[in-house]
C-alpha cells in the first residue's frame, strides 16, 4: 500500500490532579501484555526528549491501518484517538505528578496507510525519574493499548537530552537502531555545545548461557575502538551515517559517561534476514559440534532449514516451527535490543525458548516472569535485574540458578521433537 506523511490535527486538554493517586500501583499489576504486542489492535510508539528542567516532550508514531475511520460528511471519513498520559515517580509509586489527555482527529481512510506523527508535552523537573503510563485508545473501534515509558531525568545530559531524526524525511525515529546506511540526524538538547565526542565500539560478545549455568562474566572495558568528534551546526544538530556495525555513544561531555548509545545491526535489524539471524538462534537448541557443522556449511539458509526439518518430520511442520521460532526471535530483537542484539539477550533466551510469560511484574529494579499460574508451586518463574548501562536503559541479567536445568531442557527438547513450546 502507498504510504504518505499525515500529522495529526491534535487538541491537547491538561488535567491538573496534584495529590491525587493511581488506583492500584503498577508495579502489583499484570503487565505481561507488553510482551504480546500481536494481541493488541493498535501499537503506538514513543519517545522522550527533554525540552528544558521542568519540561518534557513525548514524539509519537501511530500506524493509520490500524485505527477504524467512521464516516464524518459523505466524502470525508475521521479516526478518534485519544493518549491518556501519567506521570507517577516509579512502577512502585502511587501519586500522580502530571496527568494529560491528548486527542487527535485524523481525516483519512482504511485503504490508504498513512504515519501519524505528533507531540505532547508532560511537567516533569530534573534531577530524578518518572514513570509516564500511556493509555492509547482507538475511540471509534473502543479498543486500548497500555505502554509503559520511562523519563529518565536524574543524570543531565543522558540520552533523552538527545532527538535522533531520518535525515531525508526530518522524522523522529523512535528506536535506537539504525541501518548501516541510513542517514541520521542527531539534535542536542544541551546547551553551549558545539560538537558532540564519539566513542565506537566493535565488540563481539558471548551468547547468554543457559539459565541454570552460574557464569562469571567477563568484565567490560570501557576503551573505545575508536575515538572522534563530530561538529554540531547552529540548530544543535549534525547528520551521519553508521556504517560500522556496532555501537556509537555520542557525548555533549566526555568526562562522564552519560550520553546517548546508537546501535549498528545490519539495514534489516530486527528482522531475521541473514545466515548469522538463521544459524545463531539455533545456539539454545543444538549442541555446540551440530552449531559448528551448520556455521561451516556453504548455504547458511539451507543448514537452518534442514535442521528444522529434521526436528518437524515434514515440510508443514518445519515451516509451522520455523515461523514461530524465528517470529519470536525478531520479537526479541524489538523488545530487549541493548548494547546487543535482542534475540542475544538474557530475557531474549527466555522469551525464543519459553514464549512470552503468563505473569510479568515489573518494577525499578526488575521484571519477574511467570510461567504457568501466579502462586502455583509448579510454575517456572525467572527474575531478571536492571543493569545500570552507560549504553543503554534496556539491559537486564538473569537471576541463574541449577533449578532452572530440568525445565531448561524439557523445553528445548520439546521444540527438537518438533513441538512449540
Amino acid at each position: 500500500m502507498k504510504k504518505h506523511l499525515t500529522f495529526a490535527c491534535a487538541v491537547l486538554s491538561l488535567i491538573l490532579i496534584s495529590g491525587c493517586k493511581l488506583p492500584t500501583r503498577i508495579s502489583s499489576q499484570n503487565l505481561s501484555y507488553i510482551y504480546k504486542t500481536e494481541d493488541q489492535s493498535i501499537h503506538p510508539i514513543f519517545t522522550v526528549f527533554h525540552v528544558n528542567d521542568s519540561l518534557t516532550r513525548i514524539h509519537y508514531k501511530l500506524n493509520s491501518a490500524e485505527l477504524l475511520y467512521s464516516k464524518k460528511n459523505h466524502d470525508q471519513y475521521i479516526a478518534n484517538v485519544t493518549m491518556h498520559a501519567t506521570l507517577v515517580d516509579a512502577y512502585e509509586y502511587e501519586t500522580i505528578r502530571d496527568s494529560l489527555t491528548h486527542r487527535i482527529e485524523h481525516l483519512g481512510n482504511n485503504a490508504v496507510q498513512q504515519l501519524i506523527t505528533g507531540t505532547f508535552n508532560v511537567h516533569a523537573v530534573s534531577g530524578k525519574n518518572y514513570l509516564l503510563a500511556i493509555k492509547t485508545t482507538d475511540v471509534n473501534r473502543g479498543e486500548s493499548a497500555l505502554s509503559y515509558i520511562e523519563v529518565n531525568k536524574e543524570k543531565q545530559a543522558g540520552a533523552q537530552y538527545y532527538r535522533v531524526l531520518e535525515s531525508r524525511k526530518n522524522l523522529d525515529i523512535l528506536r535506537r537502531y539504525t541501518g548501516n546506511d541510513e542517514e541520521i540526524t542527531i539534535q542536542s538538547g544541551i546547551p553551549n555545545t558545539d560538537s558532540l565526542f564519539v566513542r565506537f565500539y566493535d565488540r563481539d560478545f558471548p551468547l547468554p548461557a543457559p539459565p541454570f549455568s552460574i557464569v562469571n562474566p567477563k568484565a567490560f572495558s570501557y576503551r573505545a575502538d575508536s575515538v572522534f568528534y563530530l561538529p554540531l551546526n547552529t540548530e544543535h544538530k549534525l547528520t551521519t551515517t553508521l556504517h560500522k556495525t556496532g555501537f556509537y555513544h555520542f557525548q555533549a561531555d566526555s568526562s562522564t559517561q552519560n550520553g546517548i548509545t546508537l546501535y549498528s545491526f545490519g539495514d534489516n535489524y530486527p528482522k531475521v534476514a541473514n545466515s548469522e539471524g538463521l544459524i545463531g538462534p539455533l545456539r539454545y537448541l543444538t549442541t555446540q559440534q551440530e552449531y559448528d557443522h551448520m556455521m561451516g556449511e556453504a548455504n547458511p539458509r539451507m543448514a537452518a532449514e534442514d535442521f528444522w526439518r529434521g526436528s518437524g518430520g515434514s515440510d508443514e511442520r518445519s515451516r509451522d516451527l520455523m515461523h514461530k521460532y524465528y517470529s519470536r526471535v525478531e520479537n526479541a530483537n524489538r523488545y530487549f535490543t541493548s548494547y546487543i542484539e535482542g534475540w542475544k539477550t538474557d530475557r531474549g533466551l527466555i522469551y525464543i525458548i519459553f514464549g512470552p510469560p503468563n505473569v510479568l511484574y515489573k518494577t525499578s529494579s526488575g521484571e519477574n516472569w511467570i510461567y504457568g499460574e501466579e502462586h502455583n508451586a509448579l510454575s517456572l518463574q525467572f527474575t531478571f535485574t536492571k543493569v545500570d548501562n552507560p549504553f543503554s536503559e534496556n539491559d537486564f541479567t538473569l537471576n541463574r540458578s541449577p533449578m532452572y536445568k530440568n525445565s531448561w531442557y524439557r523445553a528445548v527438547d520439546t521444540w527438537r521433537q518438533g513441538r512449540i513450546y
